[in-house]
This record gives C-alpha cells, sequence and structure tokens, in this order.
C-alpha cells in the first residue's frame, strides 16, 4: 500500500462514517480514487490524495484546496459544515 493509499484510508476512516460521504472510482482509468460528499445525486466535494498533498475539489466553483495534513482537511470539512457525524 502506498503512503497516498494510507492516507485516503485514513480519509475514509473519519469521513466515511458521515452521512452523504463516499468512495467513488476514477472517472478515468489509472486515475485517483476520492471521498465525496453528494447531496441529492450531485458530488459537491471531492477529496482526492496525490503525491502526499491532500486536494479538496469543489466543482460548482471550480476551486481546488490543498491541505497540509489530515486534521487541517478534518477542521476545514467541520468548519464548512459539510456533513455531521453519524451518532
Amino acid at each position: 500500500m502506498s503512503d497516498d493509499d494510507k492516507v485516503l484510508e485514513a480519509i475514509g476512516e473519519r469521513l466515511g462514517r458521515r452521512p452523504g460521504w463516499h468512495l467513488e472510482p476514477s472517472p478515468s482509468p489509472g486515475g485517483p480514487v476520492s471521498w465525496c460528499f453528494e447531496e441529492h445525486g450531485r458530488v459537491l466535494l471531492s477529496v482526492t490524495v496525490a503525491d502526499g498533498t491532500i486536494s479538496a475539489y469543489l466543482p460548482d466553483g471550480d476551486v481546488e484546496v490543498q491541505f497540509a495534513d489530515l486534521e487541517a482537511l478534518m477542521a476545514w470539512v467541520s468548519l464548512a459544515g459539510w456533513t455531521m457525524v453519524l451518532p
């Protein structure tokens, strides 16, 4: 397992239990998988890891945000209100 895969797995452990999040395969062969936040069948946010960098992409605004580590991503996700943790 690569370092990127380990980080993606750690992201999944934190986001996968939250409503609206799921693991999405790459739309192109060989591309990275991503954790996506979806609402009403539409992806509002996707999170990927490539070359040690965690990136969140917001398709509506064509905006990409990069994070130094998992804790920075989780703080941003929580502040932005992407979802609540299931009890």
